[in-house]
């Protein structure tokens, strides 16, 4: 039940998520299920289904970008990366590590 709650909380609190009906977004919520990822696992990459929703607990993860012909690793709480510019022209999501 926990787990439910923190996903509801997680759409109800992005952006554009937050704009949908509380059927749809219970919908969405009771689609998903928990998944636990072990160190260095990679969780998502550049060019995976765009369909798919993540939602992360209190981890940290490091994300590779590449924009402008160069390849930048940035770490920081899932907070800072669940917000990343997948389809942006100078920087795009290559891949997202559990540290």
């Amino acid at each position: 039940m926990k787990s439910k709650e923190l996903i509801k909380e997680a759409i109800l609190d992005n952006d554009f998520m937050k704009n949908l009906e509380l059927s749809q977004i219970q919908e969405i919520v009771d689609c998903m299920y928990p998944v636990e990822y072990g160190k260095d696992s990679c969780i998502i990459k550049e060019g995976d289904v765009g369909s798919l929703v993540y939602v992360m607990e209190a981890y940290y993860v490091s994300v590779c970008k590449v924009g402008q012909g160069e390849v930048k690793h940035s770490t920081g709480k899932e907070e800072d990366t669940v917000n990343c510019d997948l389809d942006g022209e100078r920087t795009k999501l290559r891949e997202m590590f559990l540290e």
